[in-house]
């Protein structure tokens, strides 16, 4: 179409438009080539000017305050550029950090890492850094690949994890502590100020047969008492209740005793809280009083025979006494001695046996013998008893230990007479069965119940002859047991209450005849 027949408006306007596209392609070179640093451009609020210098500065003040290490890499690792957060967080000099290798600031385990960072377009893995001070900084790293004017740079933003590694820690540590508290024998409980427990071990709900976890503390204390007052929260934060102090309870009817410890949480004066730790000690305080209770058994026991031998020699050393009733007074003192004697072997042969020391020293001994022996030195303690060896058989020689059988046989044939409070026939027998020997001694005396057997071998068990508490420190029968089984023998016995009894013990025999050893 001519220029001719286009009206001349249109080619003004044509003109126009000609000229305005020319100015864009010329303001966009200007300012691709670094010509222009600023524009005017109209908006509602009027003419603005931005300049490409301005924006620049703002994208830099951003990356200066952002809360992240940002550095400028070459892919050889040469810090280009850096933030000041990155030189604070490894706490470096700024001016250090520019054409420094980032390499020297990696641990040396974390280069290989670092270098696969540096060659990946986009990557991130966590690495640990080296302070200037030498400290070591966890650290997470993301790259990303860059290219500029034809040359290829890295961006790395770097996260400082140390504090989220600190709280990890802190969890890990909680959970080990949870679970030490969660394995531990005492019963543990944590309130805080508000006197709610906010922490309560498996023990501790076991004791008190709930869940105590949000409980009123007072709600809980309330069971137990001290100084047959129930225990308070505020006793214990006003120091009323001293640390290490035990407190009793009850449990299932029986009484319980308790060592309280406690220590209160925050700082300064200022608490928050308190810890409260409650041991059972029942077993010690039972250990305490079975201690005393010996004591006072033992000094008595003791007592006895020694006044009798005290007080025999002393009449026997009086001017103008006959020598008959000399004499007399010499077999008293005799016979405490020898009841003195029998308390302290029997104590000492339970000590052996207790601190691991029992030595068994066998020989060939003829156990007939040692049964003759120990009757006839039984026969005088007692004018009632009639002491019989029923023995039907030739016994072939035994291997075992001579002083210590004849304890066994001393112990079961004076508990015989003991608990024959009315005399009568105390016999004692020996036999040979199987590839075994057996010896028993039975009497005429007050029977033993079923339930009173179930402890007997037991120390310090005596039992009531229907009158009287029986002498002894009860240990006769127990020393037996240790000793037998020392033997690799056995012993048990067979009882009805109003029959009398018969205490059996065994050794075994090889077949020359000698208990094996």
């Amino acid at each position: 179409m001519s220029d001719r027949r286009i009206p001349k408006e249109v080619l003004k306007e044509m003109a126009e438009l000609r000229q305005r596209l020319a100015d864009a392609e010329e303001t966009l070179r200007a300012i691709t080539s670094g010509e222009v640093d600023a524009l005017v451009v109209k908006t509602r609020l009027g003419e603005q000017i931005f300049t490409l210098q301005g924006a620049d500065t703002v994208y830099r003040i951003a990356i200066e305050n952002v809360n992240e290490g940002v550095i400028t890499l070459s892919t050889e690792g040469v810090i280009l550029y850096s933030n000041f957060y990155f030189a604070q967080m490894i706490r470096t000099d700024l001016n250090r950090l520019i054409g420094a290798s980032v390499f020297d600031f990696v641990t040396q385990e974390e280069h290989d890492i670092l270098a696969a960072l540096l060659q990946q377009d986009n990557g991130h893995d966590e690495v640990v850094l080296r302070s200037g001070d030498g400290a070591q900084v966890p650290a997470y790293m993301g790259t990303k690949k860059m290219q500029l004017d034809d040359v290829i740079y890295v961006l790395a933003v770097v996260t400082d994890l140390t504090l989220k590694k600190r709280e990890e820690e802190l969890i890990r540590t909680g959970g080990l502590i949870q679970s030490i508290l969660e394995q531990s024998p005492n019963a543990v409980m944590v309130c805080n100020a508000a006197k709610t427990i906010i922490y309560a071990s498996k023990v501790a709900h076991q004791l008190f047969g709930h869940n105590v976890l949000g409980q009123p503390i007072d709600s809980i204390l309330l069971s137990i008492r001290k100084s047959d007052k129930p225990l308070r929260f505020a006793d214990i934060l006003s120091d009323d209740v001293k640390d290490g102090t035990t407190i009793c309870t009850e449990k299932n009817g029986k009484p319980l005793h308790l060592l309280l410890r406690y220590g209160k949480l925050g700082e300064g004066g200022d608490s928050t809280g308190i810890i409260i730790s409650l041991t059972d000690v029942t077993s010690l305080k039972q250990t305490e009083q079975l201690k005393d209770d010996f004591i006072g058994m033992v000094s008595h026991e003791l007592r006895t025979p020694l006044t009798v031998v005290v007080g025999a020699i002393h009449t026997a050393m009086l001017k103008g006494i006959t020598p008959e009733e000399r004499q007399e007074r010499l077999r008293d003192a005799a016979f405490g001695a020898r009841e003195l004697e029998n308390l302290l072997e029997n104590l000492l042969e339970l000590s052996r046996f207790q601190a691991d020391r029992l030595v068994i020293n066998p020989s060939k001994i003829d156990i007939a013998a040692a049964v003759r022996e120990v009757i006839k030195v039984l026969r005088a303690t007692s004018q009632i008893h009639h002491l019989v060896f029923d023995v039907r058989q030739k016994l072939p020689p035994v291997s075992a230990d001579e002083i210590r059988m004849r304890r066994i046989l001393y112990n079961l044939v004076e508990n015989a007479i003991k608990y024959s409070p009315r005399g009568g026939q105390v016999r004692i027998f020996a036999r040979l069965k199987g590839d075994s020997i057996v010896i028993g001694v039975s009497d005429q005396g007050i029977g033993i119940s079923s339930e009173d057997q179930a402890r007997l071998f037991q120390p310090f068990q005596r039992l009531e002859s229907g009158q009287a508490q029986t002498k002894g420190l009860g240990l006769g029968l127990s020393v037996c047991q240790h000793l037998v089984e020392a033997h690799r023998g056995r012993i048990w016995v067979q009882s009805e209450p109003g029959r009398g009894s018969t205490f059996f013990f065994s050794l075994p025999m090889t077949e020359k005849g000698t208990v094996d050893h």
